[in-house]
């Protein structure tokens, strides 16, 4: 089983992690086709599942927020649904933001999920995140909190049965 976490925005990522929560990879979250051909030919025969961001357009930027990221976020439904439509998927969940960050304790300050990263999984970590010039890429480290997140989500439904 391996859990994937997406920041599904025009900076964001798709992150990896193995059965047991440690970071496996970061990859950009790609547009379109391009997601649909990642997916299918990363994760066909894996036991996978997803957590996305759910895209929500609030304020002034409500409507060039809904045209662009809108549109890629459902993209990107779409390949999911498909994906598991066809097994080759187990299984994805949509968080709202506010959900999940509240549940790690997050504000709208992103650099606490690049901090909250490295309390998780060491300062090694950091690498995954952080851009050629030392940038702080925030879509990324939110790729691997939103992955966590499945993960957490996952082991609770399975506690459940």
């Amino acid at each position: 089983m391996i859990f994937l976490g997406c920041d599904p925005d025009s900076k964001g990522a798709v992150a990896i992690l193995n059965k047991d929560g440690e970071p496996i990879e970061i990859r950009p979250a790609l547009k379109g086709k391009e997601f649909f051909h990642a997916m299918i030919d990363s994760y066909l025969d894996s036991n996978a599942f997803m957590c996305i961001e759910k895209q929500i357009s609030m304020g002034r930027d409500a409507h060039n927020s809904a045209f662009g990221n809108g549109y890629n976020y459902g993209q990107k439904v779409l390949v999911l649904d498909l994906l598991k439509e066809r097994n080759c998927l187990f299984d994805y969940i949509e968080a709202h933001p506010a959900t999940w960050k509240s549940s790690f304790k997050l504000s709208k300050d992103k650099t606490l999920s690049g901090k909250l990263c490295v309390d998780l999984w060491g300062e090694s970590v950091k690498s995954l995140f952080t851009g050629a010039r030392g940038a702080f890429m925030s879509g990324y480290a939110e790729a691997l909190l939103l992955a966590y997140y499945g993960k957490l989500h996952y082991d609770r439904q399975l506690k459940l049965k």
